[in-house]
C-alpha cells in the first residue's frame, strides 16, 4: 500500500512538473493574480511581453507591474472594462477583449488579446484570476499600414479624378475657342 501511495505521488509530481513545462514554455502570456492584483507566477512568453527578467525558477514571481491598458481607439481603459477587474466583479470568465498594454516606463504601447479567468478554491471562493493573452501587436501595425495604404490609394483617386476633369474642361474650353476663332 505505501509502495502504490509513494508511486502515486511520483506519478502526480511528475505530471505537475510537465503541466509547469508546458505553461511555462507556452506561445501565449499566462500571468496568474492573486484577488488582491499580486502576481503568483508568469510564464516566459508574459516575460518577454512586459520586459520582465527571464528567470529560470518557477517560483520567482516578477515585480507588481506598472501599466496603463488601453481600448482600440487610444483611450484609457475605464476599470469597469480591465479584463481582471471584470472577472473580480462578476466572477466570471472574460474573452477576446484586445487591450493596448503601455508600460510605466514610456515603452511603445504592445497590443494583446486578452483573456481572464476566474479560479476558485474547493469550497467556490475566488483563489486566482489567470490572466491569458496573445501579442498581436504586429498584426495591429499591419492594420495601421494597410490603412495608410487605403489613404494614400483614396487619394491618389482623387488626384486622379480631378486631372481627368481638368483635362476634360481645357478640351472643352479649347473646341469653344476653336469655334471663336473659326468665326
Amino acid at each position: 500500500l505505501r509502495q502504490e501511495a509513494d508511486q502515486a505521488r511520483q506519478s502526480m509530481a511528475e505530471r505537475a512538473a510537465d503541466s509547469r513545462a508546458l505553461i511555462t514554455h507556452l506561445g501565449a502570456g499566462v500571468v496568474v493574480f492573486r484577488p488582491d492584483q499580486s502576481i503568483v507566477t508568469a510564464n516566459h512568453a508574459a516575460r518577454r511581453f512586459f520586459g520582465w527578467p527571464l528567470d529560470d525558477d518557477p517560483g520567482a514571481v516578477p515585480p507588481t507591474p506598472d501599466w496603463q491598458l488601453l481600448r482600440e481607439d487610444g483611450a484609457r481603459m475605464p476599470r469597469h472594462e480591465v479584463p481582471f477587474e471584470r472577472v473580480l466583479a462578476t466572477g466570471q470568465p472574460v474573452s477576446d477583449v484586445v487591450a493596448g498594454i503601455r508600460t510605466g516606463d514610456g515603452a511603445a504601447v504592445r497590443w494583446a488579446l486578452c483573456n481572464a479567468y476566474p479560479e476558485n478554491d474547493t469550497i467556490g471562493g475566488l483563489r486566482h484570476v489567470v490572466f491569458t493573452f496573445v501579442d498581436i501587436t504586429s498584426l495591429k501595425q499591419a492594420q495601421q499600414q494597410q490603412r495608410a495604404l487605403e489613404q494614400q490609394l483614396s487619394q491618389s483617386h482623387k488626384m486622379e479624378a480631378l486631372g481627368t476633369l481638368a483635362g476634360g474642361v481645357a478640351h472643352d474650353f479649347n473646341n469653344i475657342l476653336a469655334a471663336i476663332l473659326g468665326n
